[in-house]
């Protein structure tokens, strides 16, 4: 991702105005139909990381978090999949060393890339059929990271943080009528099939969902 390099490092500045120069070039620059690799996505995300971890004010913060999930309507389609995986895989990674008082607007980030996944399957899911096929593309990406239950050291309290917001955000983006689709299979997967104790309890409380798709087997 050699072509990516000058502006990477300009993410992670310390200066407003620089960040906000490369963020326009990165937008430019994704929206090409080139084809990335998943290191090349990792470089990226590392900078795009720094450069929220950077931000300061809340408003700005604000800003930042539209902006960077704004990318995945920008990313071309045939990488925006990947885009997004490493994105989940990048948070899962950092989630440790993030200290209390950034928690919150990484929080945000995580919702606003939620909401943006589920705009994208609005927009572009214009029949059922279509909606159908892209709502699984979309949970094989979420189940390989971060719903991976083979995955035992994915961080819970972001997987935690989905639960809590899954639900809230796929009706604010279809106005609470939400069609009919597979939109928890990731939650349902995991909780009969990882090993994590913790989250095969925790998940069911935590998970508030739409009333026609709730379960009658979340207790087990």
């Amino acid at each position: 991702m050699s072509e990516s390099s000058p502006f990477i490092k300009k993410l992670a500045a310390n200066d407003r105005k620089t960040r906000d120069e490369a963020l326009a070039s990165l937008q430019k620059f994704l929206s090409r139909k080139k084809k990335f690799e998943r290191l090349d996505f990792l470089k990226l995300w590392k900078g795009l990381f720094y450069c929220m971890w950077m931000s300061d004010k809340p408003l700005y913060q604000q800003k930042l978090a539209d902006n960077l999930a704004g990318l995945v309507s920008i990313v071309h389609e045939d990488n925006r999949m990947l885009f997004q995986a490493t994105f989940w895989e990048t948070m899962g990674r950092e989630w440790a060393g993030i200290d209390i008082l950034r928690t919150n607007k990484f929080y945000l980030l995580m919702r606003r890339f939620c909401a943006a996944a589920f705009l994208d399957i609005k927009k572009r899911g214009s029949s059922e059929e279509k909606l159908n096929k892209l709502v699984a593309q979309y949970n094989e990406m979420w189940m390989s990271v971060p719903f991976n239950p083979s995955n035992l050291s994915y961080p819970n309290g972001i997987l935690f943080h989905l639960a809590d917001i899954w639900t809230e955000e796929l009706t604010k983006t279809f106005d609470e009528d939400v069609p009919k689709a597979a939109w928890y299979l990731p939650f349902d997967s995991l909780r009969t099939t990882t090993k994590n104790t913790v989250l095969k309890k925790t998940l069911p409380k935590r998970l508030e969902r739409v009333p026609e798709y709730t379960t009658n087997d979340e207790s087990s």
